[in-house]
């Protein structure tokens, strides 16, 4: 017996189209490129040849300085490839530097030099401009739900994965 494939028209809540946007993760990811994009704009801006990509991983860096490199994977949400790349582009830099874990030599050890510590500090002004500027007209309660939704979000996919 032949199964019938069932288009998206036939897939969607009482025959209605699908429409993109009205998509969760249409929506979610055209917010977080236009955050991006902002602040790499301004980055540029400033004289800066820097994503916010590299700023995120120097931010979490600095919040635990000689992170195994390993850790940064789960701060930064990226593969272990994408983290090791963002990393040699900022070591070339002078803006971190690696050192072998004396306890377990597999290990690399990340730290901030001092000119990733200034840039860092130097930058964040214009990462809370941007936040600043794409949240502008929407209430503290709502960015809160916003926050809470995402979070969930998170810990669905977080707990699928197990």
């Amino acid at each position: 017996m032949e199964t019938q494939h069932l288009g998206i028209r036939d897939q969607c809540e009482e025959g209605a189209l699908y429409e993109r946007e009205q998509s969760f993760g249409y929506q979610l990811a055209r917010a977080n490129r236009t955050l991006v994009n902002r602040i790499n704009r301004a980055f540029v801006q400033a004289g800066h040849e820097l994503t916010i990509e590299q700023w995120g991983l120097m931010k979490d860096i600095s919040l635990n300085d000689g992170l195994p490199q390993a850790h940064l994977v789960d701060c930064a949400c990226k593969d272990k490839t994408s983290v090791t790349r963002l990393l040699e582009g900022l070591e070339r830099r002078d803006l971190v530097r690696r050192a072998t874990d004396e306890h377990d030599r597999r290990q690399k050890k990340v730290f901030l030099t001092a000119s990733g510590n200034a840039l860092l500090d130097e930058l964040f002004p214009i990462v809370k401009a941007a936040q600043v500027g794409v949240t502008s007209g929407i209430s503290s309660d709502d960015l809160a739900t916003v926050r809470k939704v995402l979070r969930q979000v998170y810990l669905n996919d977080k707990q699928d994965s197990t």
